[in-house]
């Protein structure tokens, strides 16, 4: 199961400073040696609520769960700070005392202040929604579509909401509205497991408008394929359902298609893509079929594609078709960004921004929602892209 990497991650971060821990502080009390063993019963209950959570999982509000989530992870990155900043010194400086003294409170300090970064990421840091402005500059761009805008948003996670009354998933569309886009674009991950995520949702999400419409496409999550069905044909019922949310919401989904948007005697081309990633299980995208409906292929038109996963990019758009900006999301910079520097950046090539090869560029979003509900320096985002011509 793809969640599996994510528990054996969590899990080494939470075993290696908790054995550092017990050997150097828990062993070395006189207590009971059965209390210093049930230590280890709080690392156990951990894991097996991750386990929990990662197969069978629920909305983040719904019994506790949202709490569980930031006292876990509170446990695991204020243990591992203290390991990080300890550890060097006791390895340095095990026999000087007094310098393992400053250390330790040293790690005590650090942990403290990353319990803070995650609290805040919990608390504050997923609902601290920003809008970032780009401008692209685009060869064979018409004349009427300079200073074009798309509204971009992508990856909204809907089921990590808690509920219909979230007023955050109200402010999201009043936010995308109130850019006054030409074109607003969703890039797909529409929800985390299950269409029924949904559910009461459907006034606010149909509240979205542009003057040439809404577009989406599907994201990797949207297939349901993170649960196990009781068949084949339920499963197809979700995936069914997800796709209908979608159009009575007024939301035009694109699956392996294209249409012409018109502005006077000018258009432009607006492609959409199923999933499509270098890691993918499930690879559903075809950028042929989606270029056949347009004349010619597209050839001499604007094309714009959306595509979840911007591996995408590099597998297929570059060297099988002459599209000349790609839209994507996907990768949530791993929800964690100090500056400039995000984990993601290790499983990435392309994970924030704005792209180019040539004329050709990519621009990946890092999404406005979460699939837990944490964000620190990745805030959610909102993504107003400006069409500029150039000669």
């Amino acid at each position: 199961m793809p969640f599996l990497k994510y528990v054996i991650i969590l899990s080494v971060l939470l075993l290696l400073p908790d054995i550092y821990i017990y050997r150097y502080y828990i062993a070395q009390t006189k207590i009971s040696k059965w209390i210093k063993r049930s230590y280890w019963l709080l690392d156990a209950l951990i894991v097996v609520v991750l386990v929990a959570f990662l197969l069978h999982p629920v909305r983040m509000g719904a019994t506790g769960m949202h709490e569980s989530i930031i006292a876990i992870f509170i446990i695991i990155f204020g243990k591992f700070s203290f390991f990080l900043v300890s550890a060097p010194g006791r390895i340095f400086f095990h026999r000087k005392k007094k310098i393992m003294r400053y250390f330790n409170i040293a790690a005590v300090l650090f942990s403290l202040f990353i319990i803070g970064c995650v609290l805040y990421s919990f608390i504050y840091g997923y609902k601290r929604y920003v809008v970032k402005e780009i401008t692209v500059y685009a060869k064979g761009l018409p004349k009427s579509y300079d200073g074009y805008r798309i509204v971009q948003f992508s990856d909204l996670h809907i089921g990590s909401f808690h509920n219909e009354n979230d007023k955050n998933v109200k402010h999201i569309v009043d936010l995308i509205n109130h850019q006054r886009g030409n074109l607003i674009v969703f890039t797909g991950d529409l929800i985390n497991v299950q269409a029924n995520e949904l559910n009461g949702f459907q006034k606010i999400l149909s509240q979205l408008s542009a003057p040439d419409g809404v577009y989406s496409i599907l994201g990797n999550h949207d297939y349901g394929k993170y649960r196990r069905w009781d068949s084949p044909q339920v499963e197809a019922a979700n995936l069914s359902q997800i796709k209908a949310s979608q159009h009575s919401f007024g939301w035009h989904l694109l699956l392996n298609q294209s249409v012409m948007l018109h502005r006077g005697d000018s258009c432009i081309a607006l492609l959409g893509s199923e999933d499509y990633g270098e890691k993918a299980a499930y690879k559903y995208g075809d950028l042929n079929k989606a270029l056949s409906t347009l004349p010619n292929k597209g050839k001499g038109l604007y094309k714009i594609l959306l595509t979840h996963d911007p591996t995408h990019w590099h597998l297929k758009v570059l060297p099988e078709t002459d599209i000349q900006l790609t839209l994507s999301g996907h990768t949530h910079a791993m929800q964690l960004k100090i500056g400039s520097f995000s984990p993601c950046e290790w499983l990435f090539d392309e994970w924030d921004g704005l792209y180019a090869v040539g004329n050709r560029e990519l621009y990946v979003d890092t999404g406005v929602g979460a699939l837990m509900s944490y964000r620190y320096g990745a805030w959610p985002q909102i993504s107003v892209i400006t069409l500029k011509r150039i000669n």
